[in-house]
């Protein structure tokens, strides 16, 4: 599924999936993957936040309805950490936006679950884009 219009290539970018419905995450992995990305998914915020730091990811497509902690909590602990504050955060969540941006407002896309391949990948293209 190569993209003649991309900016970057894929194979440079590492993305974070954060979900606790474990079949959902090994799904937008393994989507994610057959893009070119490199990709690796938690099940929970607090592993969430290793996993990308650990990889160093570019970006996260991140729940907002966490075992342990929202999507906003985490989102909260990227940006205050010197070494995450740059993750591009793509809230993906079936969580209306009204609930969540009062919450926590500084994420790059918010995309309603679920969500169609040709947006993710949209939305995706376009944060990573983006300095």
């Amino acid at each position: 599924m190569d993209n003649p219009a991309r900016a970057f290539d894929p194979s440079t970018k590492s993305i974070a999936v954060i979900d606790d419905v474990e079949d959902l995450a090994v799904t937008l992995v393994m989507l994610l993957e057959l893009e070119g990305y490199v990709a690796q998914y938690a099940l929970t915020g607090a592993s969430g936040l290793v996993l990308i730091e650990t990889m160093g990811a570019d970006a996260v497509l991140l729940d907002f309805a966490l075992p342990d902690m929202t999507g906003a909590e985490v989102g909260h602990a990227l940006r205050r950490n010197p070494a995450t504050s740059g993750v591009k955060i793509l809230m993906c969540t079936s969580t209306l936006e009204e609930t969540v941006k009062p919450r926590f407002a500084d994420y790059d896309a918010f995309l309603e679950k679920p969500v169609a391949h040709y947006r993710l990948m949209h939305e995706l293209e376009g944060a990573l884009a983006c300095p």
